[in-house]
């Protein structure tokens, strides 16, 4: 009883299919539950990380500013390949509110928010000089 080659190549590639569908399903379900979305180890490791990216600003390729939350304090810092720069703190509760409602929203960036908290005004057409 010889099985055609035909038949011993489907065999195969079934088998194929069936373990990378297998090893692509438990990469999947690895990233899913073990680096889930927001910092830290996602679902196992608890969604509680105490070390969030709540904006990020890039200003240059490779060159950002971050607002992060470090366990209740909201920093700024400056990001590059080479370095993390603590640039400053967010110490007014308006300003953190202000930071953790448009992370919310997602509607003002934190550009935005800093500006309008630390006092610096944006330029319009109107403005000469």
């Amino acid at each position: 009883m010889t099985e055609s080659y035909a038949y011993q190549m489907a065999k195969m590639l079934l088998a194929l299919a069936v373990v990378l569908a297998l090893f692509g399903g438990i990469a999947y379900l690895f990233k899913r539950y073990v680096f889930g979305r927001g910092g830290g180890f996602g679902r196992l490791g608890g969604s509680n990380a105490p070390v969030k990216v709540l904006s990020r600003n890039y200003i240059e390729s490779r060159k950002n500013i971050a607002i992060v939350d470090v366990a209740g304090e909201i920093l700024v810092l400056g990001i590059t390949p080479a370095s993390i720069t603590y640039l400053t703190k967010l110490e007014e509760p308006e300003a953190i509110e202000a930071v953790r409602n448009s992370r919310r929203r997602g509607s003002r960036s934190f550009v935005d928010i800093f500006q309008e908290r630390s006092g610096a005004k944006k330029k319009t057409n109107t403005d000469k000089g």
